[in-house]
């Protein structure tokens, strides 16, 4: 199997971590989706630090039933020696404690690094799509366009 090949089904199974673990609310399994000192850019916060990301993630999930992430195919770019890039879309589906359920497009920005046993995500910036229902008469937002 090529780097390329192998890189991108370890980060695909990242992907994979982080969807089951969200789905379960387990705290512990996402924290192993980011480095120590990940940075995750994401409706005009700043997290900085896996300790931080993983606060942030359980004050979100308390108001929420759950939440289904569904990534699509990575667009990846080896970056050096254990280092990667990617732009991914990602479609979410909550249901709420309170109020209806809404369903979000996203494209996720990530640098992924390496850690031996695991792709991990060091960086990430999220852009809102769009936001609402779930047969899309929502709201469409024009994203930054940033390339990897």
């Amino acid at each position: 199997m090529t780097d390329f090949a192998n890189s991108e089904a370890r980060i695909r199974q990242l992907h994979a971590l982080y969807t089951d673990a969200v789905w379960r609310k387990d705290a512990a399994a996402f924290a192993q989706c980011f480095t120590p000192d990940a940075e995750w850019r994401v409706d005009g916060s700043v997290l900085r630090g896996r300790d931080e990301i993983v606060r942030e993630f359980e004050r979100t999930l308390a108001g929420i039933k759950r939440v289904l992430v569904g990534y699509r195919t990575p667009y990846l770019e080896l970056t050096g020696p254990e280092r990667a890039s990617g732009r991914t879309y990602v479609t979410e589906h909550y249901a709420w404690i309170l109020g209806p359920p809404t369903t979000t497009v996203a494209r996720y920005y990530e640098y992924y690094v390496d850690g031996g046993d695991r792709w991990r995500i060091s960086w990430r910036l999220h852009e809102l799509l769009y936001s609402g229902p779930g047969d899309l008469t929502g709201e469409f937002y024009e994203g930054i366009g940033l390339s990897s």
